[in-house]
């Protein structure tokens, strides 16, 4: 007998829903199915709103191209994704750095290749900084957030992701521990 179909509806504004034994997160727009494991979005506590799917005007930059604007810059850069990385027969400088002065429009073409790569099924995860946004400001919740993502994007990752979380906690504990015994013996 052949399984049902994968059917998944999207329920607006709703977080942790779940349906018999399959718990659904949404993830900055994305699903992360956990299936009954241990909550990983919880433990990752990932920033929501950083992704390219945030409201723009609760959480800015509320910065987006107008239509027909700054194509040239935004073809070189989906070139360079495409065929520079992608097709390249030989390592490549996996960075593209992309600078200007503050107001020059990066977040907006930033959100753009976003929009064209999440599209295509091709972005694993969008990440925007915003200065003086609280943690959205800072480097102490980045690596989390694109993992919680990268989770949602490709569940097959979630395990791994799992074990570098357990095996992180149990050298933080051990490193607690070690440094207790330490303070207890002085």
């Amino acid at each position: 007998m052949t399984e049902a179909p994968l059917h998944f509806e999207n329920f607006s504004g709703s977080r942790n829903v779940q349906l018999g034994q399959q718990t659904i997160n949404l993830i900055a727009g994305n699903q992360y199915l956990s299936n009954g494991r241990q909550n990983l979005i919880l433990r990752l506590n990932p920033i929501f709103d950083a992704s390219h799917t945030r409201d723009r005007r609760a959480s800015p930059p509320d910065s987006a191209c107008f239509a027909g604007t700054r194509v040239d810059v935004i073809e070189e850069i989906t070139s360079w994704a495409d065929v520079e990385i992608v097709l390249s027969e030989t390592p490549v400088v996996d960075i593209y750095w992309f600078h200007g002065f503050a107001g020059s429009g990066k977040s907006a073409i930033s959100l753009e290749i976003a929009k064209i790569y999440a599209g295509s099924g091709r972005l694993l995860a969008s990440y925007f900084f915003f200065r003086n946004a609280g943690d959205r400001s800072r480097m102490n919740r980045f690596a989390a957030t694109l993992a919680a993502q990268m989770a949602a994007a490709v569940p097959a990752t979630a395990s791994f992701i799992k074990t570098a979380l357990d095996a992180e906690t149990g050298r933080d504990s051990n490193q607690i521990i070690h440094h207790s015994r330490q303070v207890n013996q002085e």
